[in-house]
């Protein structure tokens, strides 16, 4: 009770719910007119250049949900393959990353040399506003302004290791900006 009291339930809700299930074409409908709102939104505001920025942007239709499904269990070392035969472009930008991520043992050296570039643009796109810049100067912060124990010190270290182990070294400053 107190959660339909929250969003306000009342007998309209089953009303109108007895009408949509009398109606089953307005489902096909209602799908196609958000498709078409979908591709015009895209058309007015152009995804950005950053697949991981894309996740997001619009609404996964069932045969991108059914595409989703097909990557996830697939196994990684078709992705290539298999990346040819999917239809939504974020998803084919996003299957090198999702590889990346979740399978790097398995990548080939040029999937390798594609991830480090990508990462390369992440990290260090935008110079001082750069996501790297914010991190070596917060790290920086607090081991100035914090009173340390031998075991954060450590572990500060470490963690600044662990980054320098993980992100590729700018190629230029071109990047960086």
């Amino acid at each position: 009770d107190e959660s339909k009291n929250r969003i306000g339930y009342n007998e309209t809700f089953d009303k109108n719910l007895e009408t949509l299930k009398s109606n089953p074409k307005f489902t096909e409908k209602l799908t196609k007119a958000l498709d078409i709102l979908e591709n015009e939104l895209q058309a007015r505001f152009p995804l950005e250049d950053d697949v991981d920025t894309q996740l997001y942007d619009g609404f996964w239709g069932d045969q991108d949900r059914g595409e989703l499904l097909t990557i996830r269990h697939s196994d990684p070392v078709e992705f290539s393959e298999l990346q040819k035969q999917v239809k939504n472009k974020r998803l084919r930008e996003m299957m090198p990353l999702y590889k990346a991520r979740n399978y790097p043992g398995l990548m080939t050296p040029d999937e390798n040399i594609a991830w480090d570039e990508h990462k390369r643009k992440a990290f260090f796109k935008g110079g001082k506003s750069s996501v790297m810049n914010k991190v070596g100067e917060r790290l920086q912060d607090i081991a100035k302004t914090r009173k340390l124990s031998q075991n954060d010190e450590y572990l500060l270290s470490e963690l600044q290791l662990y980054i320098e182990s993980i992100i590729p070294e700018p190629e230029d400053q071109e990047t960086q900006n």
